[in-house]
């Protein structure tokens, strides 16, 4: 009967190279070219030439993809069935995608604006860093325990 354990004698056997792989939410400058990849797959397989706008892509962008590549190869595949013309835009996304990006293009206030902004800086500072927070920290021009706190209000840690 299986108790749902993992045997420790194969984990240390796997665990010769340990790989660590960002979430996708973490780089979301791939974002495009991932899209176009899972499009070139689907369009073949399907037999259609679709294409995706830069609107589309800047929606994807804003979503943080709980699913990481799975979710969004997923995705396109709905999305180059379903699109209803040669591109598939905004409309043609999932609600909870197209609706958050509606609400931040719609969204004036400064306050919130410079949170997404922040949020966007501490992700890019963290990436092109390599994780290192030291480093991070001397990015961006603040204190190690400033970069700390913002990056737990985020949720970024």
């Amino acid at each position: 009967m299986l108790s749902g354990n993992f045997r420790q004698d194969l984990l240390y056997r796997l665990r010769v190279i340990p790989l660590e792989m960002p979430p996708l939410r973490d780089h979301k400058e791939d974002i495009e070219e991932l899209c176009q990849v899972f499009l070139d797959e689907f369009n073949t397989l399907h037999g259609r030439s679709a294409q995706i706008t830069a609107a589309s892509i800047n929606c994807l962008k804003q979503y943080d993809f709980p699913g990481n590549t799975r979710e969004l190869r997923n995705l396109m595949e709905r999305a180059s069935v379903l699109c209803r013309g040669p591109e598939i835009t905004p409309a043609d996304l999932p609600t909870e995608i197209n609706q958050h990006h509606k609400q931040q293009e719609l969204d004036f206030n400064l306050s919130n604006q410079l949170l997404a902004f922040e949020r966007t800086c501490l992700r890019n500072a963290l990436n092109y860093s390599g994780g290192n927070r030291t480093e991070t920290a001397h990015l961006l021009g603040i204190s190690r325990k400033n970069l700390w706190e913002k990056l737990k209000a985020h949720g970024l840690q």
